[in-house]
């Protein structure tokens, strides 16, 4: 299927980090495979208007729990452990398969409707989530969460053994889309030994590791007094940072932490309103992007956010730290943006993809400007920063398939979702 959207903004994100008033975008196959101001002379078998509307890559959500999407007002206004441990953990315990599958098929519909093409998870019961991930057709780094202590060590442990078979059976499935991560959930679920068992696990495999990471002071407290290191220190001398790994929250690293973060090539994922309603912090954003620290943006679980809208994200990131810091040039819009896109497609291991340009994958969203919130466009990146929200997303393309336009999914059938999930009870 080849496909021209005519008449239409451009935010590129390519290093030049152009912006186009009205142009056109060509797609043939899976890839772009023309930008530009005039129209191409090439004949492709459909086009879309995008009078009023703008074009950008797809947004990434790094950090998720996808079937969390049930527990969505279950427990709020409470601190992390007594949310984790008194309602969160208890009710994970009673949720099946099949619940799991359709609480990440709600998430993924959410996601695609406020144009998050692509997004790394930590659940269990995680093959639910990776089916429905490749019936959806967008990208996901689904992760093999794991939890033990010292005697969960050996090759026959539940966890590490659904995890490495999660693997075999999807890493690289969908063309690709789909990647199988190792995830160990956080210091305070898993001693040292398994964090230990865990990277080998992971090397064995050849597997990246999504993790929890110093989201909160306690856990910083808990660990010192256990293991005399900081949550990074502990799992940088268990292996766990030696190699492509994403560390979700970031909220209490201190400065040696960071360099062992940036010294390890490590992807710190900001949750900023997970964060502030959990009351865990405000994560040192500008000092990691300082030190050259990734730094990518993600919603947690939407039992703890309480949605998967990432262009809140994007608005809250970029307000929050000039608060903090008292300096309002601290993450300008377009440095916001790229953690929500460019950052987000590293976290994600996504190759030639990330900006709209000639030869990259066709992915992309097109936002709905002809809106009074979005009047009158002086910057369009701005725009898109300070003013836009998830119902602003009109149509998403992935490898230029069509999953959702004009607000209608294409590849799920919402209505049959909402009923199957409006009958989940805790």
């Amino acid at each position: 299927m080849s496909v021209l959207i005519k008449n239409v903004g451009i935010v590129t994100l390519d290093d030049a980090e152009t912006v186009i008033k009205q142009g056109f975008v060509g797609i043939s196959g899976e890839m772009i495979d023309y930008i530009g101001e005039v129209a191409p002379s090439t004949k492709y078998a459909r086009t879309i208007d995008g009078a009023g509307k703008v074009v950008m890559p797809g947004l990434v959500n790094a950090h998720a729990h996808s079937a969390m999407t049930l527990l969505r007002g279950y427990a709020d206004d409470m601190n992390l452990q007594d949310w984790l441990e008194k309602k969160i953990f208890p009710a994970e315990d009673k949720m099946t398969e099949d619940d799991v599958y359709w609480g990440s098929a709600l998430a993924i519909a959410e996601m695609i409707k406020s144009g998050t093409i692509g997004f790394a998870d930590m659940y269990f019961f995680s093959r639910k989530t990776a089916e429905i991930a490749i019936e959806s057709g967008v990208y996901a780094n689904i992760g093999g969460c794991v939890i033990g202590g010292d005697d969960d060590c050996k090759a026959d442990n539940l966890y590490l053994a659904r995890a490495a078979a999660l693997y075999k059976d999807f890493h690289g499935s969908a063309d690709g889309k789909i990647k199988v991560e190792i995830a160990p959930h956080a210091v305070y679920t898993c001693s040292e030994k398994y964090l230990r068992a865990t990277a080998e696990l992971a090397d064995t495999l050849g597997a990246s590791i999504h993790t929890h990471l110093s989201e909160t002071e306690i856990e910083n407290i808990n660990c010192q007094k256990t293991y005399g290191v900081s949550p990074t220190e502990l799992m940088n001398r268990c292996g766990i940072l030696n190699k492509k790994t994403t560390c979700a929250h970031g909220v209490w690293l201190s400065d040696s932490d960071m360099e062992i973060l940036k010294s390890n090539n490590a992807t710190v994922v900001h949750n900023p309103v997970s964060n502030l309603k959990l009351a865990s912090g405000v994560a040192r954003v500008v000092d990691m992007q300082n030190r050259g620290i990734t730094v990518a943006l993600g919603t947690d679980g939407a039992a703890s956010n309480n949605n998967l809208d990432l262009f809140e994200e994007i608005k809250l990131a970029a307000m929050l730290h000039k608060g903090v810091t008292l300096n309002p040039t601290v993450l300008p819009a377009n440095e916001v943006l790229k953690m929500a896109t460019t950052n987000g497609y590293l976290a994600l291991g996504l190759e030639n993809s990330g900006s709209i340009e000639a030869g990259k994958y066709a992915d992309m969203i097109l936002l709905d400007f002809n809106k009074p919130h979005l009047t009158p466009n002086h910057n369009t990146v701005s725009n898109i920063v300070y003013s836009a929200n998830g119902a602003d997303v009109d149509t998403v393309i992935v490898r230029g398939k069509i999953l959702m336009e004009n607000r209608e999914l294409k590849t799920l059938d919402e209505e049959k979702i909402l009923a199957k999930v409006s009958r989940f009870m805790v």
